[in-house]
């Protein structure tokens, strides 16, 4: 468990909180994007739905990454479907955090904060079939906002929603800001599709500043 430096705020707790517990009841959650619309206000991201994807609606929306395996298995709070690709696109995002210094000095190989991204692409990619591609730094500029940007294959043992095998991940970073996680989910029937899905939507959200 992360002991969080004193002066987090309470929204980095909230995130923190759904990104490892998952995300609160439909009963709770009762506006349609309420959490998406939260976490672009707070994290001061941009969002623009790509022409033809419809939101995922009810449990849908707010599911775990079923599929994946290893330690960093978390929940999405937000999924867009385009019924063209046959493509599940499942937004995360992993808050910036300053640990404090008696974590630090209990853990010595602690993560950095503007390295977590990179012990995910560790963890998570399935590395024995698939390389990881890194984005240019011009590339990430232009489309994310971002300074670092990459692609990687999950490792999946389960089928998401009981139908998608496999999932391609696309993770940006930016000094000091959130982490975003885009999670593509296919079939092998859309294999075909999928990396020409996140070319086109590449850039669909991104950091304001």
């Amino acid at each position: 468990m992360r002991i969080l430096h004193p002066h987090v705020s309470i929204r980095v707790i909230l995130l923190l909180l759904v990104f490892f517990l998952g995300p609160p009841t439909k009963s709770f959650a009762q506006a349609k994007d309420w959490m998406l619309k939260s976490v672009l206000k707070e994290e001061n991201l941009q969002y623009e739905m790509p022409n033809g994807f419809l939101e995922c609606e009810g449990a849908d929306r707010h599911e775990s990454r079923e599929c994946a395996t290893g330690r960093h298995t978390n929940p999405l709070f937000y999924s867009i479907y385009a019924k063209n690709y046959d493509v599940i696109i499942g937004f995360n995002m992993l808050p910036h955090y300053i640990p404090s210094p008696l974590l630090k000095a209990l853990v010595p190989n602690l993560v950095g904060p503007n390295e977590t991204h990179l012990s995910y692409i560790k963890s998570e990619a399935d590395t024995a079939k698939y390389n990881v591609v890194y984005y240019t730094k011009k590339y990430c500029k232009k489309k994310f906002n971002s300074e670092f940007g990459a692609e990687y294959q999950l490792r999946c043992n389960r089928l998401f929603r009981e139908k998608y095998p496999y999932c391609r991940v696309v993770v940006v970073h930016k000094k000091d800001r959130c982490n975003i996680f885009l999670s593509y989910y296919y079939t092998d029937k859309s294999e075909k599709q999928v990396k020409k899905c996140i070319r086109k939507t590449a850039g669909l959200i991104k950091y304001n500043d």
